[in-house]
C-alpha cells in the first residue's frame, strides 16, 4: 500500500489537493469517481513501511497498552481505530484503519508498518486463539521489560563511551597540534629523539596531510564490508561461525535463549501447538543459521520426534534447556519449564551486563592512562636528554 498525492475538482469546480493510501493509481481514480471528483494529477509518494519506519519501544508500549484496554472493554475493532485516530502522535492509526478496512488482519497491517516481528508473532497467536486483548497485554509487558533492559544497558555504556570519545579527541589534538610544537624546541637543542618520539612525530605529520585520505579509506572499507556482509551466502557463513564458536558458551547464548524461551512460553500459554510456535518464531533469532536449525527442528518434530531431541540434534539451545523441555514433555508442564528457563537465562544476562558495566569503566580509564603515558614519555624523554646535555 502506497501514499498517493492527488489534485482533483468536484462538480462545482472546487479544486482539492489531498492524498490517500491505496494499492494503485487505479484504486485512487475509482475512489474519486465514487465521490464524483475528477482527477487532475496524481503522484505516488511512498510506501507504508517508508512512511512510518521502525516502531520505537515507546510507541510499542503505548499502542499495546491502549489496544489491550479497548479490546477487553468489548469495543469492535473499527470503533477502536476511529477512536485512536483522533489521539494524534507518531503511531500510524490511519494506515492501520485503512488496512483493516481492506480485510487485512491487524498483525499483517502492523507488520507492513514496521512493527517488531516479536509483537506481530504474539498478536498473530492471539488472533488464532481469539485472545487479542491478552496478547496485547503480553506485548505490553514484554516491551516494557525490553525497554527497561535497554535503558540499563545504555546507562552502563554511557560513561565508557564518553571516555572513549574523549580519549580519541585528546589523542588527535595531542598528536596533531601539541607534539609538533615541541619539534622546533628539540631541533634547536640538537637532541637525539627516541624512537617513540620520532614515530609520534611521523604519525602527526602524516595525519595532518592525509587525514581526509584516511577517512575516505575507512568509509570505503566500511562500505565494502557492509556489501560483502549483505550477500546471503556470506551472511549465512558468518552467522554459522558466530553460532558455532561464540554462542556455544552459556553466557553468550543466554542473550538469545532468555528472549526466545519467554516468547515460547507466552505462545504456548496462549494455546498454540509447539509446531505452530516454532514456525512463528523461526525468524526471531536474528541469526540465519539458527533460523535454518529451527526449521530442521520443526521438520523433526512433525515427523514424530521429541521436542528436546529435535532441538538437541539441530544444535539449538543448551543442555539445561533440553533437560527442562524433556521434563515438560513428560509432565505436561511445558509452559512452566519454558518460564523457568527464561528466568534462569535472564538472570545470566543481568549478571553479564552488570559485570561488563563494572569492567568497562576501569578498562577505559586504563586505556586512557596508557595513551596519556605514551604521550608524556614521548615528550619528556627528549627533555631529560636536553637537561643532561646542559649539565654536561
Amino acid at each position: 500500500m502506497n501514499w498517493y498525492s492527488y489534485k482533483a475538482y468536484d462538480q462545482e469546480h472546487h479544486i482539492y489537493e489531498e492524498g490517500m493510501w491505496a494499492d494503485s493509481e487505479d484504486e485512487v481514480r475509482f475512489k474519486l469517481r465514487r465521490k464524483e471528483w475528477y482527477l487532475i494529477g496524481i503522484t505516488e509518494m511512498h510506501s507504508v513501511a517508508a512512511a512510518h519506519g521502525r516502531w520505537r519501544y515507546k510507541d510499542c508500549i503505548e499502542f499495546s497498552y491502549r489496544m489491550s484496554l479497548l479490546i477487553e472493554s468489548g469495543l469492535p475493532m473499527s470503533s477502536i481505530m476511529k477512536f485512536l485516530m483522533n489521539s494524534g502522535g507518531s503511531i500510524p492509526y490511519d494506515i492501520l484503519n485503512e488496512a483493516l478496512q481492506r480485510g487485512k488482519l491487524l498483525s499483517e497491517a502492523l507488520r507492513d508498518t514496521g512493527f517488531p516481528l516479536i509483537g506481530c508473532t504474539l498478536l498473530q497467536a492471539g488472533e488464532l486463539s481469539g485472545t487479542m486483548g491478552e496478547s496485547f497485554r503480553i506485548i505490553h509487558r514484554y516491551y516494557e521489560q525490553e525497554a527497561s533492559w535497554r535503558h540499563k544497558l545504555m546507562s552502563a555504556l554511557a560513561y565508557p563511551l564518553f571516555l572513549a570519545v574523549l580519549m580519541i579527541i585528546f589523542t588527535g589534538v595531542a598528536v596533531g597540534f601539541i607534539l609538533p610544537a615541541f619539534r622546533n624546541v628539540f631541533a634547536s637543542m640538537q637532541v637525539h629523539l627516541p624512537l617513540l618520539t620520532r614515530l609520534l612525530f611521523a604519525f602527526g605529520d602524516w595525519w595532518r596531510v592525509y587525514w581526509w585520505w584516511a577517512l575516505m579509506l575507512a568509509a570505503a572499507l566500511g562500505g565494502l564490508l557492509i556489501m560483502v556482509y549483505r550477500k546471503p551466502m556470506m551472511k549465512l557463513r558468518l552467522h554459522q561461525w558466530w553460532w558455532q564458536h561464540i554462542v556455544c558458551y552459556e553466557r553468550c547464548h543466554a542473550f538469545y535463549l532468555a528472549r526466545l524461551c519467554r516468547v515460547w512460553s507466552m505462545l504456548l500459554d496462549s494455546g498454540l501447538s509447539i509446531t505452530d510456535v516454532m514456525a512463528l518464531t523461526a525468524n526471531l533469532w536474528n541469526n540465519r543459521y539458527a533460523t535454518a536449525c529451527q526449521q530442521q527442528a520443526i521438520q523433526a518434530i512433525q515427523s514424530g520426534r521429541g521436542i528436546s531431541t529435535s532441538l538437541k540434534e539441530s544444535g539449538l539451545g543448551s543442555p539445561l534447556l533440553w533437560e527442562m523441555i524433556a521434563i515438560g514433555e513428560e509432565t505436561g508442564e511445558m509452559v512452566a519449564m519454558m518460564s523457568h528457563c527464561a528466568t534462569y537465562y535472564q538472570r545470566i544476562v543481568t549478571q553479564v551486563t552488570a559485570s561488563l558495566e563494572r569492567l568497562m569503566e576501569p578498562l577505559m580509564v586504563t586505556c586512557m592512562g596508557i595513551g596519556v603515558a605514551i604521550l608524556v614519555i614521548a615528550v619528556m624523554l627528549p627533555m631529560f636528554q636536553a637537561v643532561t646535555m646542559i649539565h654536561q
